[in-house]
């Protein structure tokens, strides 16, 4: 193995190997990869290369560029720099402006996220309670709109009409007075009566 400082000239995208000014291509074994992702095209790194035929392989790739930078980072008289990525900031500040920027966009984001929106066409929601819009709920066809199903169906219109003739037929049988020959409350013929009132109404309301 050998030890090398170079200049990067250029990066593979797949980040398996760089070219250096020199016009040299290094392959990079996978524990370099890393290394090799913070660095760029002018940067100068130290190298440990292994030869494998006609190939070199780098198996460790110590940024230098980096290294400089980091000694020579201006900071402000108290040494205050950012707690997120240690560049300067004014004295009692925590974060530079970029990242409190960043921080606040992200919170917007959030809040917009929590907004009710149509599950359709992403349009805000007036009222929650529904999942689509107006515009979008009108679109569907009716025998899709299962949530909003008309309670006018055949089977309640039949209820209705049964307890309707029944009502009216007891308002008339409560004006008749049912008695057996023996002048015994006559219950059996008052049933009777009011049932065949209730079925001729039920007939003339089913005509309708």
């Amino acid at each position: 193995m050998s030890e090398l400082t170079v200049t990067i000239a250029c990066k593979k995208k797949d980040g398996k190997a760089f070219k250096t000014t020199d016009d040299v291509w290094y392959n990079v074994r996978e524990a370099a990869m890393i290394d090799l992702k913070t660095v760029d095209k002018g940067d100068v790194i130290t190298i440990t290369v292994e030869k494998k035929g006609t190939a070199s392989y780098v198996t460790e790739l110590i940024n230098g560029a980096v290294k400089k930078e980091a000694k020579e980072t201006p900071t402000t008289a108290d040494g205050s720099v950012c707690e997120v990525c240690g560049k300067p900031v004014k004295d009692g500040f925590k974060k530079c402006y970029t990242c409190n920027k960043t921080k606040a966009t992200k919170s917007e984001e959030t809040v917009e996220n929590d907004v009710p929106k149509c599950t359709v066409c992403g349009k805000v929601l007036k009222n929650p309670k529904y999942p689509t819009c107006y515009t979008c709920k009108a679109k569907v066809p009716k025998t899709e709109k299962k949530q909003y199903v008309s309670y006018d169906n055949p089977e309640k219109t039949a209820r209705i009409q049964r307890g309707n003739a029944l009502n009216a037929s007891a308002v008339v049988a409560s004006g008749q007075s049912f008695v057996t020959p023996d002048g015994a409350p006559d219950v059996d013929g008052a049933r009777q009566y009011t049932l065949m009132l209730a079925e001729a109404f039920l007939e003339w309301l089913r005509a309708e």
